[in-house]
């Protein structure tokens, strides 16, 4: 039986290739936006968003390539930004418990204010913080788990484009040609058993 890949994501309403190119455009805007923020506040840092620019690069790449490696670029990035995330969520809710005089101190020193003790600013900073740090563990979660998909959708791929010239070529050769028609085998509801035992 042939090898086959659920290519749809989110529940279904999106093509993964869609996905691959909402996270450059995602990419590029963010890394857009620290870009022109880094050039009036902290140029030195500037030399950081050669990372994302080189994934950014690496993922259009893997898609007009159909470059399997060049999506790794993209996984190790998603990985990075999910231990970071979980990592950051830890200490800050270690901190928002049990010492919370220390978050106090830097809301004190970013938002030039002299509180001493819990305030409701200080709980509404906290909670931006917190929610801010899981949507970026889950979107990163996400972006590691369709970039995996999206691997093994271009092997698959290229292993059928593969295959199917390898028939042409045999059939050319017997002085036959032949017309190659794309299949969707999500839904064969309506094919016979005959027809479904000489695709699969």
């Amino acid at each position: 039986m042939a090898a086959q890949l659920n290519d749809r994501c989110f529940y279904g309403k999106i093509h993964i290739l869609t996905a691959m190119k909402l996270f450059i455009t995602l990419g590029i805007s963010i890394t857009t936006g620290i870009i022109i923020f880094e050039l009036f506040h902290f140029r030195r840092a500037l030399f950081v968003n050669i990372i994302p620019i080189f994934v950014i690069v690496s993922t259009v790449g893997a898609i007009l390539k159909n470059s399997s490696k060049l999506v790794w670029p993209i996984v190790g990035i998603s990985f990075f930004h999910l231990f970071l995330a979980a990592n950051s969520l830890l200490i800050f809710l270690f901190y928002f418990i049990f010492k919370p005089l220390y978050i106090i101190m830097v809301f004190n020193w970013a938002f030039k204010t002299m509180h001493g003790d819990k305030t409701l600013s200080f709980y509404i900073y906290s909670f931006i913080i917190i929610l801010f740090l899981i949507i970026v563990l889950i979107f990163s979660i996400w972006q590691a788990k369709i970039s995996l998909r999206f691997i093994n959708y271009i092997e698959l791929t290229i292993n059928n484009f593969d295959n199917q010239n390898c028939i042409k070529k045999v059939v050319q050769t017997g002085g036959t040609e032949i017309l190659s028609i794309p299949v969707n085998y999500s839904n064969t509801n309506y094919v016979s058993d005959e027809i479904k035992r000489t695709i699969m």
